[in-house]
Parts: structure tokens; C-alpha cells; sequence
């Protein structure tokens, strides 16, 4: 009796590094969170993603608008640094789904840790903005 273990094409595999990437995209997500409680100058990544959020934020509303009502330059802030994180953790997915699913994961993963260490720890921002 012969008994073929293949999975079929996009089986659990491809599933996997589905779940991988909504999750990294998620935990980035919700790190955006922690944004506004980094104190000092904060990283070199932390710099480009905060500021230029904010910077998208007052070119949309105001200037004075986004200075009192500050949750609205954290949040557009949050959702840059979600689509950048995003963006190369897609064409990650799209490029290793169907034949390289478990090196797609890995990928993913590591992907997932350096950016938020370098949002948070990594490449300190010694001279301000």
C-alpha cells in the first residue's frame, strides 16, 4: 500500500505563512501603540516614521489642528509605520507562497523582529530631528 504524503498546491504550507504574516503585521500594529512613550530622540527609524506621519497629518487637516488634537499625528503615524512594515512583508509572502512557504516564514519572522528593534532599540538618533 502506498500512501502519497504530497500536500496539494497552497495547502497548509502557503496557509501558514498567511497566518505569519497577518500576525507580524498585526504585532506592528499594535506596537504603533507605543509610539508616543518612546522619550528622548528615539531611533533613526523611529524619526522617519513619527515625523513624517505627523507631516501627513497636518498637510491633511492643519497645523494648529494636529498640534491640539494630538491622537490624530499618532495615529496617521501608527498607520505609516504599519504600511511600511507592510509592504516588503508582502512581497515576501508574494514571492514565497506556493514554493518556498517555510523559508517565507522565516523570513517573515526575522523581518518582523529587526524592524521593531530598529523602531525601538536599534540605530540610536543621537542629534534629534
Amino acid at each position: 500500500m502506498n500512501v502519497s504524503t504530497r500536500l496539494p498546491a497552497g495547502g497548509i504550507g502557503s496557509q501558514g505563512l498567511g497566518v505569519v504574516v497577518l500576525v507580524a503585521i498585526g504585532a506592528v500594529a499594535i506596537s504603533s501603540l507605543a509610539l508616543p512613550s518612546v522619550r528622548g530622540y528615539g531611533t533613526i527609524w523611529f524619526q522617519i516614521v513619527t515625523l513624517y506621519g505627523w507631516h501627513f497629518a497636518q498637510a491633511v487637516t492643519s497645523v494648529g489642528f494636529v498640534q491640539r488634537h494630538r491622537e490624530w499625528g499618532w495615529a496617521v503615524a501608527g498607520l505609516l509605520n504599519t504600511i511600511m512594515f507592510a509592504i516588503p512583508t508582502l512581497v515576501v509572502w508574494w514571492v514565497c507562497r506556493t514554493r518556498w512557504s517555510n523559508v517565507g516564514r522565516l523570513l517573515v519572522a526575522v523581518w518582523c523582529v529587526f524592524y521593531l528593534a530598529s523602531l525601538f532599540f536599534l540605530f540610536r538618533a543621537t542629534d534629534g530631528p
